[in-house]
């Protein structure tokens, strides 16, 4: 990787992130471990303290850990990913309603991918279901609020300065593509023309 190279938002993986979220709350086990890497360096941590999973064992067992869940139904979900060589990461927050829940459940994840022979795939997955503070410490940890506080009371002066170009490109009937090719041929087309993009 270029010593220069600098992290860059990717639109690719926030794709992928949807991709495996639907396969998970659709119960699709199938495509859920399709996406997991193949290095040794795979690794899953849930909420859960037992959830704590690498390598064949997570590829081996993640289909079966999905069964168990009830049906949900994802209400939202707000993600957003980047990119820097061949390296990933992103994160997202799902609000998902569970078949036997009476109030949606606010699921928080943080994932690490790899470039595997030009196809993205997922290394690391970190699963959150928030628990206030108060229930684990016995008491509500408040230095990060009272800085927001201090920050929105003073009145900053920040102004922005340069200039900078941005481009977007807009594949049209993407979803109904990739679908139709398939996650490895579809992700081989998306390298093909980020790279056409990158030399013109």
């Amino acid at each position: 990787m270029p010593m220069d190279a600098a992290p860059r938002r990717s639109y690719e993986l926030e794709s992928i992130v949807r991709r495996w979220l639907h396969a998970i709350f659709n119960q699709q086990p199938k495509t859920a471990v399709n996406l997991f890497s193949e290095s040794d360096a795979l690794s899953y941590i849930g909420t859960d303290e037992k959830e704590y999973w690498a390598g064949d064992n997570l590829r081996r067992g993640y289909g079966a850990h999905m069964s168990e869940a009830d049906p949900s139904v994802m209400k939202a979900l707000d993600v957003d990913a980047w990119e820097c060589g061949s390296f990933g990461w992103a994160r997202s927050k799902a609000e998902v309603l569970f078949q036997n829940a009476d109030q949606p459940v606010l699921l928080r994840q943080s994932m690490v991918f790899l470039l595997e022979d030009g196809i993205w795939k997922i290394a690391h997955v970190h699963n959150s279901n928030p628990v206030p503070n108060v229930e684990v410490f016995g008491y509500v940890h408040k230095a990060y609020d009272d800085f927001l506080a201090t920050v929105a009371k003073d009145d900053l002066k920040l102004e922005a300065s340069g200039s900078a170009t941005v481009m977007f490109t807009d594949i049209v009937g993407s979803s109904a593509l990739a679908e139709a090719v398939g996650d490895q041929r579809w992700a081989r087309l998306i390298s093909d023309h980020l790279k056409l993009v990158e030399c013109h």
